[in-house]
């Protein structure tokens, strides 16, 4: 019998041919799945964070930080750092701060998408009045703060702040008829109400600048005007924060127009931030965008970049840029 030199290949059965097929079928669905959620990843994270990132892993390895608490862990990610979510809801300043300690918290990022969280955000704005708490890095549309815990419970150091501060108070109250006894106590209760702002006490800091008022008013004279202007601007800013912000607005007047001219840079900017954050919570956004924009060229003159980093956060939340 010849050899024709024909290999004969046995041939597959259909249901082998159509297995394999599902099976090719299912890799490439899987791998497309792979690809679609890769692109919805990126998608999703603010481009900002690649810029952040540097700059952030640069104080983490100053500091000797570990852990970053922000809303999403992207940027603890490419900082190469522990992510620590945000709690789902802001509580009260000492909460916060807490919460942070408890969680080994060393840095704290403060952006936009932070400011989202449910609670009283407004208190993100304070975190560095606290004992242990540094300004760390300053960002565009990112501020991180450095939350040393060997100062222990921030609760701790703050209420023990109060109690003297309460106790100044007291004793300036006990010579009211002594030689500059006015001032001592308009200073003593501004201090006092530039503490409970600290702690985001709103309504007991406005009725300390109140108890200010009333003693500039009773004894004309006590302060010069700046800082009669600089009262008003802090009691707006406590009604900003307790929903009330038309008498905030009162206050300061249309286009600050309850105020004297200011030449400080930063107090202008000051001024012109908090009407800017009054007349965006009114929903008047063309006069709120004009303000913080103020306010930003205003901190930008006198070199606070925290300053300019809070007015540009509202910004882009109404325009998407500076």
């Amino acid at each position: 019998m010849v050899n024709s030199g024909v290999v004969s290949v046995p041939l597959l059965s259909p249901s082998l041919i159509i297995a394999a097929l599902v099976v090719v079928a299912l890799g490439a669905n899987q791998i497309h799945n792979i690809i679609i959620g890769e692109k919805y990843y990126i998608a999703g994270r603010p481009l900002e964070v690649l810029q952040w990132a540097p700059e952030v892993r640069s104080l983490a390895l100053e500091t000797g930080s570990t852990t970053l608490m922000a809303r999403k862990p992207h940027l603890a990610h490419y900082a190469g750092l522990e992510p620590v979510a945000y709690p789902q809801r802001v509580p009260g300043y000492l909460d916060f701060l807490d919460f942070a300690f408890n969680h080994q918290v060393d840095l704290i990022a403060v952006g936009s998408m932070e400011r989202k969280v449910r609670g009283k955000t407004f208190i993100l704005d304070f975190l560095d009045k606290a004992e242990g708490v540094s300004l760390g890095a300053v960002l565009d549309g990112l501020n991180v703060y450095y939350f040393d815990r060997s100062h222990g419970l921030a609760a701790a150091s703050l209420d023990s702040t109060l109690r003297d501060l309460q106790g100044k108070l007291a004793l300036a109250e006990g010579r009211p008829h002594e030689p500059g006894a006015a001032y001592e106590r308009f200073s003593a209760g501004f201090d006092l109400a530039s503490a409970y702002m600290t702690m985001a006490q709103w309504q007991d800091a406005l009725n300390q600048f109140e108890y200010c008022a009333n003693i500039i008013n009773n004894n004309p004279g006590t302060v010069e005007m700046g800082d009669h202007d600089y009262l008003k601007v802090s009691m707006a800013f406590c009604y900003l924060n307790l929903d009330k912000p038309t008498l905030g607005l009162v206050l300061l007047g249309e286009n600050l127009a309850e105020l004297s001219p200011q030449s400080d840079a930063y107090l202008t900017g000051l001024r012109h931030f908090v009407l800017g954050r009054l007349y965006y919570e009114l929903q008047r956004r063309d006069p709120a965008r004009r303000h913080l924009r103020l306010a930003y060229d205003a901190y930008q003159e006198a070199n606070h970049q925290k300053g300019m980093a809070e007015a540009q956060i509202y910004l882009r939340e109404m325009t998407g840029s500076k």
